[in-house]
């Protein structure tokens, strides 16, 4: 119904392409010093807000 199955990588190799971007972007927050919070909330702000996931992307 909400295909949550979709987002699953079968792929060995697809899997450590997402596994590295996941390393990367988690840098990218931990980097980030402009904001307060932990780097979890920094990635659910990220996911609601186009201003805030530019200025994490863009500087």
């Amino acid at each position: 119904m909400f295909k949550e199955g979709n987002g699953a990588t079968h792929d060995p190799l697809s899997a450590q392409h997402m596994a590295l971007f996941r390393r990367v972007v988690r840098n990218m927050v931990k980097q980030h010093t402009k904001s307060k919070g932990s780097i979890r909330s920094k990635l659910v702000a990220a996911s609601f807000d186009d201003d805030f996931r530019a200025e994490l992307l863009f500087g």
